[in-house]
């Protein structure tokens, strides 16, 4: 089956839960490529979380939705 990227706008808790899913194998075709937040320490805390869990830097934190787009 195909790998799906996803990319998350917002950081608070639901977010989290979307990141916990996937490390917990509930999301298994998804990826996650981008976090996005007003507060960039929130973006990367959870960019952080789904790259230890990919063991790969597939996702990264950004401050716009421009930058996550792109």
């Amino acid at each position: 089956m195909e790998i799906k990227t996803i990319g998350i706008i917002g950081c608070g808790r639901l977010a989290e839960i979307v990141v916990d899913a996937l490390m917990n194998g509930v999301l298994p075709n998804y990826r996650l490529i981008g976090t996005m937040s007003r507060t960039l320490s929130k973006a990367e805390y959870l960019a952080n979380k789904a790259n230890n869990f990919q063991n790969e830097s597939f996702c990264k934190a950004y401050v716009s939705t421009t930058e996550l787009l792109a």
